[in-house]
């Protein structure tokens, strides 16, 4: 296991805000409904087999969903591949891999409403099954944890709050929100 050092928390922490920056210029970038269950994309929207682009704009002219969109930020920012595919995941970058990878590993906490989310640590929704509601939800809080940057319908963005999101998604029959994952745990090589 890491050690967390202070020095390495501030570390990750300027990460985050590398990807946060990076994200936010993305902003605008569709929603990925676009494509079909049993296959699983290289790149756009999931981005399980990401290449550099370089350019934020680049992305923000396709299609990008939650999970895709960490890809993007881990591999822009840390040169890293989508989640799982180093352990070669059979569904490496989507919910279901963050969630077997990143969600429960140590430094990963357990969300709480009462607690506001550290800016820079994902807020993690689990996958728990193929329908759009219940393939979990995955983005970056902002601003000590009143919005989030994500990739939800109809575009990538960052104007709802964390209780917002959680709610709407437990409403329509999906999981809230169950833990949040610091940037030492979602951007390390």
């Amino acid at each position: 296991m890491m050690a967390v050092t202070e020095d390495t928390k501030h570390h990750y922490e300027r990460l985050a805000e590398a990807a946060i920056e990076f994200g936010k210029k993305m902003q605008g970038a569709p929603y990925g409904a676009g494509w079909r269950e049993g296959t699983w994309p290289a790149l756009s929207p999931l981005y399980a087999r990401i290449t550099r682009h370089d350019k934020a704009a680049w992305y923000q002219n396709r299609e990008c969903i939650c999970s895709g969109f960490i890809n993007v930020l881990r591999y822009e920012i840390a040169d890293l591949p989508s989640v799982g595919w180093r352990q070669n995941d059979l569904w490496p970058g989507g919910t279901g891999a963050i969630g077997r990878h990143l969600a429960w590993a140590e430094g990963s906490r357990q969300y709480d409403h009462v607690e506001p989310t550290p800016r820079g640590w994902l807020v993690f929704a689990p996958y728990t099954g193929s329908d759009l509601v219940k393939q979990g939800h995955v983005g970056v809080a902002l601003e000590n944890g009143s919005r989030v940057l994500e990739a939800r319908v109809p575009r990538l963005s960052d104007n709802r709050v964390e209780e917002e999101i959680s709610d709407t998604m437990r409403a329509f029959g999906g999981e809230p929100f169950r833990r949040i994952i610091p940037p030492w745990v979602w951007l390390r090589k």
